[in-house]
């Protein structure tokens, strides 16, 4: 228990590349088997780490619509927190649209 707050973000990053990982050698279900057991132990995660897992899961996304060389904590504090995404045409700008996609499956 006294490893649990370095040990577990590490152990997120490592389980959530398995989760979306599209193949898998073995069996026909070895799939659906391992997203079904990291995804129980995502479940039991407390609320402060799965925040963890939320930011890596979210990553991709964190910089939308902001100009090249700027991060998004300098964007938010510059908005006073209060952002909104760079949306054109219904279009997340910035990120692909396969990886917007992916993400909404």
């Amino acid at each position: 228990a006294a490893h649990r707050p370095e040990l577990v973000p590490i152990l997120s990053r490592i389980l959530y590349a398995k989760v979306v990982q599209r193949k898998v050698m073995g069996a026909k279900g070895a799939l659906a088997h391992r997203r079904a057991t990291v995804l129980a132990f995502f479940a039991g995660l407390e609320d402060g780490e799965f925040a963890e897992l939320m930011s890596v899961v979210l990553r991709p996304f964190r910089s939308v619509g902001l100009p090249p060389g700027e991060n998004m904590e300098d964007d938010e504090a510059a908005r006073g927190g209060a952002g909104r995404p760079n949306v054109q045409g219904g279009v997340v700008c910035g990120v692909p649209a396969k990886k917007v996609l992916g993400f909404l499956n």
